[in-house]
């Protein structure tokens, strides 16, 4: 019975896109990482850390099939793959990425979402390549079960939002931007959504606030049933990712230092929400990721069935 209520609350996941990191990853972009010096990037640790990443996704029972696709020296962040695209509801947009330099990453996402679409596991794509002046990143846009936020930064504009609207409104799905301020890379740096029983996770930071309210404002005016929010000391610990009754998470450890604008904050929030709503939580080391700007969710491409 807890398996059936499982999969009509969070479906099945029916292919997993990965991808390998490049070679050349220590030139990967880090425009808002503390870590200004590239060469303290470590290459092949941040290998290992990937791979153990997607190992884990591939032994997530809910998740039937995980495919990679390899690093491309030419690309430096192309492992951030979730950038590349945003699916839902069978509906595939193929983004153009807000960053000039990862303008091609999405080439081989095309070609994935094209042998989908012929096998059925897609029903349309969309290439927003197509739209003069379009750029949005898959990392501003954050997903619900009946609505999709699309925060407005330096790497996706008005026009990307709007294709973005003309697309998923047709599929029941209701778009939102949000403007939440210029201290971080993307929406999903700063806040992420939980799943249910969850609801959101959001950093104690001015970026991180001001993305709940608006948010919560949008729930409200929108009559949704609102969902609520946990907030976290330190900025990328926001960014969770939920699959199943997994939820993946970066919280080790209670901080010893912080960005949260609040220190009255203790504890492990991620931790214990998952303990009270019986949702197993599971520690990923992304380390060498945050230091390109890089987070859990920037490193899939999740298709639900």
């Amino acid at each position: 019975l807890l398996l059936i209520l499982l999969i009509l609350f969070h479906p099945i996941v029916s292919v997993c896109l990965t991808r390998h990191v490049s070679p050349a990853y220590a030139d990967a972009l880090n425009d808002f990482s503390k870590v200004g010096n590239h060469e303290e990037i470590n290459v092949e640790k941040t290998q290992s850390q990937h791979q153990q990443y997607i190992e884990q996704l591939e032994q997530n029972d809910f998740v039937e099939k995980v495919v990679t696709l390899e690093g491309n020296e030419q690309y430096p962040d192309c492992m951030f793959i979730e950038d590349t695209a945003v699916i839902a509801r069978g509906v595939c947009v193929i983004l153009r990425l807000g960053a000039p330099s990862r303008q091609g990453e999405e080439i081989e996402v095309m070609s994935i979402a094209s042998q989908l679409l012929q096998q059925g596991g897609l029903k349309r794509i969309v290439d927003m390549r197509e739209i003069e002046g379009a750029t949005c990143e898959g990392g501003d846009v954050l997903i619900t079960k009946t609505h999709m936020f699309v925060g407005l930064s330096s790497r996706t504009n008005q026009k990307g939002l709007e294709v973005l609207k003309k697309t998923f409104e047709d599929t029941g799905i209701k778009v939102h931007g949000v403007s939440f301020g210029d201290g971080c890379l993307h929406l999903k740096s700063v806040i992420t959504w939980g799943g249910p029983y969850l609801g959101f996770f959001a950093s104690n930071t001015t970026e991180g606030r001001a993305a709940w309210n608006i948010i919560n404002e949008i729930q409200a005016r929108e009559c949704i049933e609102s969902d609520t929010v946990s907030f976290t000391r330190e900025w990328y610990h926001a960014n969770v990712l939920r699959i199943g009754n997994t939820l993946y998470h970066t919280e080790e450890e209670d901080d010893v230092e912080s960005d949260s604008i609040d220190d009255t904050l203790h504890g492990n929030p991620i931790k214990e929400k998952c303990k009270t709503c019986n949702v197993q939580a599971i520690f990923i080391d992304n380390s060498e990721a945050k230091k390109a700007d890089g987070a859990l969710t920037c490193c899939s491409i999740i298709i639900y069935q």
